[in-house]
């Protein structure tokens, strides 16, 4: 950080959220051979969630990314992902205001993972409008390759952003987890049950709720490790 003449760190870190969490333990009789546990049929189904916070506790703007069927008319696709984040007319009518609502940023792709395309989209939308241009930014980032291309480091040279691989988890993701943990615990429990999978709206709703009650000690608690002397990081 002094060689670079910054006082801040920033860490983006992605997890996959699913829509079911299936308990990991649950009680059944003694000796019994099968043991049932109640699922809505969903429990793969996810999206991507990227976060991106700060050494001084700040929090950004998420980004989700979630699965959904490309067109199959290329002009179509193609208009698609430039005007409406890859989705389609009619949906984009649904996550245009969820996006506002929320103050989250939506995308769509035919497997709803991150890629190297939102990598560079992500760099331009936090980075590339800041006030001073010329102090540059560190940006700690996992070795997912999709963050490791040639585009996105040439991108990242372009705003002054300096990219340092790290290989450890920010605890502030496990934070964003519990919630949704304990959503479907509390489904589970209800004396009148009916397990019924979230809609995508329902789980956009849950992340942002989630990462807003996180408290800036949490989020600069998690860069501590990091930020020890000895720490292995490799810049880009």
């Amino acid at each position: 950080m002094a060689e670079l003449g910054t006082d801040v760190t920033y860490n983006a870190d992605q997890t996959p959220v699913f829509f079911e969490y299936l308990p990991k333990s649950t009680i059944t009789t003694k000796g019994a051979r099968t043991v049932w546990v109640r699922s809505s049929g969903k429990d793969k189904e996810r999206l991507t969630c990227m976060l991106l916070g700060d050494s001084l506790g700040r929090k950004y703007v998420p980004y989700l990314v979630i699965k959904t069927k490309p067109s199959k008319v290329p002009s179509t696709r193609t208009e698609n992902d430039k005007k409406r984040d890859g989705f389609g007319l009619q949906l984009w009518r649904k996550m245009k205001p969820l996006q506002a609502r929320h103050d989250v940023v939506i995308f769509g792709n035919g497997n709803g993972w991150w890629n190297e395309k939102l990598t560079i989209d992500f760099l331009r939308f936090h980075f590339a409008a800041r006030n001073d241009m010329t102090t540059p930014v560190l940006l700690l980032l996992d070795e997912f390759s999709g963050h490791w291309t040639d585009a996105v480091l040439a991108c990242a040279r372009d705003l002054n952003v300096e990219l340092m691989r790290i290989r450890l988890r920010e605890r502030w993701i496990v934070y964003l987890e519990r919630p949704m943990e304990k959503h479907e615990a509390a489904m589970a429990a209800a004396e009148s049950f009916k397990m019924i999978a979230p809609a995508r709206e329902d789980v956009v709703e849950w992340v942002a709720q989630a990462w807003g009650e996180l408290s800036a000690d949490t989020i600069a608690n998690g860069f501590k490790a990091v930020l020890q002397e000895g720490v292995e990081i490799e810049a880009s």
